[in-house]
């Protein structure tokens, strides 16, 4: 939903992983053939700045790889969660997102 993942040199936790982050940091391992990506964020999240999903958007988008962003205004991080007003809103973008990629069959119509 809103994961960290620029672990580089001014990223989220670099001081704990500084010695291995280029390894894992998906910021800086995007590539050709990069499995399609749903991310959901607060435009007030206080660990993953908008600028930095931006940039993880252009650079995926770069490689020809799907990524679609969905931002919440006025959300900080954890803004999903069960008992919060965005809940049922970002369960349905994820669910969209699985169907349009095969993970999911969308629901029957509803009989009339």
């Amino acid at each position: 939903f809103n994961p960290v993942f620029d672990n580089g040199p001014g990223g989220y936790g670099h001081d704990r992983v500084k010695a291995y982050w280029r390894g894992f940091s998906p910021l800086h391992n995007i590539t050709p053939g990069a499995p399609p990506t749903v991310l959901l964020f607060g435009t007030r999240d206080k660990l993953v700045p908008v600028s930095t999903v931006r940039r993880y958007e252009r650079l995926m988008h770069g490689v020809d790889a799907r990524c679609d962003v969905h931002l919440y205004e006025g959300q900080g991080h954890g803004f999903f969660n069960r008992g919060r007003p965005a809940y049922a809103e970002t369960l349905a973008a994820v669910e969209g997102f699985l169907e349009s990629v095969g993970y999911l069959e969308a629901p029957a119509p509803a009989a009339p």
